[in-house]
């Protein structure tokens, strides 16, 4: 049997947990037990303490006591926590990649170009887009390797077979879905102010139905949510495409006459293209990754994809589809009225640089029609990713068990859609009222810190795995090698020390995020249970 196919099978799952892993798990138990208390003495002396451990496990094992075996309780545990099985297209999987990340192409981005200036800004977005394509290429060549379901955290325990990077690795990709979720609704309550003089007090409202619309198609409408997500890459890759057109055939793409407009008096042309130089290069680096935050969460799709191939097609897929974007974004939006420096401060740009070439009469309309539908993909997309998240977390009981059960017919996991929509709707709602001014910094720092910190310990895990298992079959071999891992760390490290040398909102963010995490680590220790035994965890097995 197909090894990747075997692996989506509980049975298998079951028969490879009870009768190999377990066995090889209790061999190193007894090899370390008899070093650390008879040295070199013969290793029947401590015959009588392993029968003890074995009787041990087996009174009391690592898994839900439902059945009578050990194998068919683990087999029971997984049955009710099984993923939809239907099979998703190249095309789909491609809409998934490109509405998680697509409302970052509105937003977000801008804020570098004034340190960096407008040629240091096209550098950083260069650094950006070679950090994306590396984290897509290591990404490419781990879905081949383990192909069970769950992101980073199913990599991170096949290599380092320890619950603790995969804790980290996992909750981080939880909480970069969840917090970018409480963007997009905080951003959409800005954007209704901004165009149309919108009333905050009815943002609540507005988030309910926007998070009941996402949900109900995510947890009831499986198959409509991917449909969705490919309408609106085709529609935002028309629009982006279609307004780039635009402003070019206008003639507002003109480098000397916008170029230097608005900037503060002594500011010279040199710092207009330059910035800061190289302290302002390292300071646009974070803000360019808002053209490609997201996209990784294809790497939690393997059982949907019916081919082997298709999560790192998607990958890389996306990766042009967002590289495309930025280009013609930094090429057209940036050089046109009201100029570089007032792009470079608008909090929306793409909503600034329509109010500025788009008729009075006809602003509130061509928003409506470009700015909102991408924001509702992109919180479709992030609700599916991060409902996904925590169903993958919790299948390994790090989260309470519940939240990981699947519905009985469709198997979607509604728990946890019901669980992401009521953390994200609390979140943005005590942010919104605490401060209402710093919500959207607040959630964009806490963001990026999560992603940062995801694709370290993605990029550690893709050397470990390389270091210890050259041998592993896979498909799909990152062309870069170990070059790729060493890029994603120096430059989510680099992002990390701006934002801390920059911002003393970030060094709290920092704390609180670090002070959320390590509370849940302590709640599951507390609780003195093991992640419960799945496929990627013994992957090991099968790349000897």
């Amino acid at each position: 049997m197909d090894i990747a196919k075997a692996l989506h099978d509980e049975k298998v799952v079951a028969s490879v947990c009870q009768d190999t892993a377990r066995l090889d798990d209790l061999r190193h138990q007894v090899v370390e037990s008899t070093q650390a208390l008879f040295g070199d003495a013969p290793i029947e002396a401590p015959r009588k303490g392993v029968l003890q451990s074995v009787c041990a496990l087996v009174r009391d094992p690592p898994y839900p006591v439902t059945c009578d075996t050990p194998a068919k309780r683990l087999e029971e545990y997984y049955k009710r926590r099984r993923l939809p099985s239907d099979e998703v297209s190249m095309k789909l999987l491609l809409g998934l990649g490109v509405c998680s990340v697509i409302f970052g192409e509105f937003s977000g981005w801008n804020a570098g170009v004034a340190a960096a200036g407008y040629v240091g800004f096209w550098l950083a977005n260069l650094a950006a887009s070679l950090l994306y394509l590396s984290l897509a290429l290591c990404l490419g060549e781990l879905t081949q390797a383990v192909p069970p379901t769950g992101g980073a955290n199913a990599y991170a325990r096949a290599v380092f077979r320890r619950p603790e990077p995969a804790i980290v690795v996992g909750m981080a990709e939880a909480m970069e879905y969840l917090l970018f979720t409480c963007l997009l609704l905080s951003s959409f309550s800005g954007l209704m102010s901004q165009i149309y003089e919108f009333s905050t007090a009815y943002s609540p409202l507005v988030w309910l139905v926007m998070l009941s619309f996402a949900g109900y198609s995510v947890a009831f409408c499986n198959r409509l949510s991917w449909n969705l997500m490919y309408i609106g890459m085709v529609f935002c890759a028309l629009q982006i495409v279609g307004f780039a057109a635009v402003w070019s055939v206008s003639g507002y793409v003109s480098s000397a006459a916008w170029l230097s407009v608005g900037w503060p008096d002594g500011t010279t042309y040199q710092q207009m293209l330059f910035g800061s130089g190289f302290v302002g290069f390292c300071q646009a680096v974070p803000t360019s990754l808002w053209f490609y935050t997201g996209f990784e969460c294809l790497s939690s799709c393997t059982v949907e994809s019916p081919v082997k191939k298709d999560v790192p097609r998607a990958l890389i897929g996306s990766w042009m589809y967002l590289s495309t974007c930025a280009i013609l974004l930094s090429a057209t939006s940036v050089l046109i009225r009201p100029g570089t420096y007032a792009m470079s401060q608008a909090l929306y740009p793409y909503v600034t640089a329509v109010m500025a070439f788009a008729p009075v009469q006809y602003v509130g309309i061509a928003l409506l029609l470009c700015v909102i539908p991408s924001l509702l993909f992109n919180l479709l997309a992030m609700l599916f990713c991060a409902s996904r998240q925590i169903w993958a977390m919790s299948r390994i009981g790090f989260l309470p068990t519940a939240l990981s059960l699947t519905h009985r017919t469709d198997r979607t996991p509604r728990n946890a859609v019901a669980a992401t929509c009521v953390f994200a709707f609390f979140v943005t709602l005590a942010l919104f009222y605490a401060t209402p001014s710093k919500a959207d910094s607040i959630l964009m720092n806490l963001t990026i810190l999560s992603a940062c910190v995801q694709y370290v310990v993605i990029a550690a895990t893709y050397i470990g795995f390389r270091a210890q298992y050259p041998s592993a079959p896979r498909e799909f071999q990152n062309p870069l090698g170990n070059a790729a891992p060493v890029i994603v760390i120096v430059f989510s490290a680099v992002t990390i020390v701006v934002y801390l040398a920059s911002s003393i909102l970030f060094l709290y963010c920092v704390f609180v995020y670090a002070a959320f995490i390590g509370s849940l680590y302590l709640a599951w220790r507390s609780r003195k249970q093991p992640l419960y035994p799945s496929a990627e965890a013994y992957m090991p097995i099968f790349w000897r």
